[in-house]
């Protein structure tokens, strides 16, 4: 007899939450990031514009529009394991400092081009402000002292590394013609993170990060504006973690 699929759930669910000492925590955070100078490139078909923007510099406005936030929910087989996984979202943003002086290599409204002159001639304004959107999966490694005084036995630093995936979503004026994206899957890479939580009590404590993450954006606008770069940045971090 074919057991009806919200049953199977229901059992995988029970099952699930009645295993001896499983660990659950979720991570909530705030903070701030740098990304590395990278180049860009930009494909304007309706111009005939397709060039390459050299160490275009961003900024990231943590505390513009939406502040920079990130949500982990962390995975252990009981209270007192070491290894993990969890599956982590970050929202941060990349502003193109556009008023800078970048080297442009290809061609522009269909004329030839080969010079250092200010981004903001070509491209005015590009801006990853509603998040460049990294959502990763990672493996962990934590420990804790297990002698010495209670005071010791608080912290628990960790380790961890993962794959991530980008959605941003982009805007900005190029060629003097407005552009807009949506949310969008945009790329891939990889993240490394590390870090230490002191537990303020059994199931509430305090932490703070350190990551980086290194991947490969590439997406559209409309109308028919396609850019390519790479994000690699590092985070600073700091929030609090519920045990379950």
């Amino acid at each position: 007899m074919r057991v009806p699929s919200f049953v199977a759930t229901a059992a995988l669910s029970a099952s699930f939450c009645s295993a001896t000492h499983a660990e659950l925590m979720l991570s909530v955070y705030t903070g701030t990031s740098w990304t590395h100078s990278s180049d860009v490139r930009v494909e304007q078909p309706g111009s005939a514009s397709n060039a390459e923007f050299g160490g275009v510099h961003w900024a990231p406005k943590p505390l513009h529009g939406a502040p920079y936030y990130g949500v982990r929910l962390s995975y252990f087989h009981d209270e007192v394991a070491r290894f993990g996984g969890n599956i982590d979202f970050t929202h941060y943003k990349m502003y193109a400092a556009t008023d800078h002086v970048a080297a442009v290599r290809g061609t522009w409204n269909g004329v030839p081009i080969n010079a250092s002159v200010p981004m903001s001639a070509l491209v005015q304004n590009f801006e990853i402000s509603h998040g460049v959107n990294l959502t990763s999966v990672n493996f962990e490694y934590r420990w804790s002292s297990q002698a010495g005084s209670p005071f010791a036995r608080r912290w628990w630093p960790h380790v961890g590394a993962g794959v991530t995936v980008y959605f941003p979503h982009a805007e900005g004026m190029i060629n003097g013609v407005p552009a807009m994206g949506d949310y969008q899957r945009a790329g891939q890479g990889y993240q490394l993170f590390a870090g230490t939580e002191y537990r303020l009590m059994s199931r509430l404590g305090v932490f703070i990060d350190a990551k980086f993450d290194d991947g490969q954006l590439d997406f559209n606008l409309a109308p028919a504006v396609r850019v390519q770069t790479r994000t690699r940045t590092v985070h600073a971090l700091a929030g609090f973690a519920w045990h379950f």
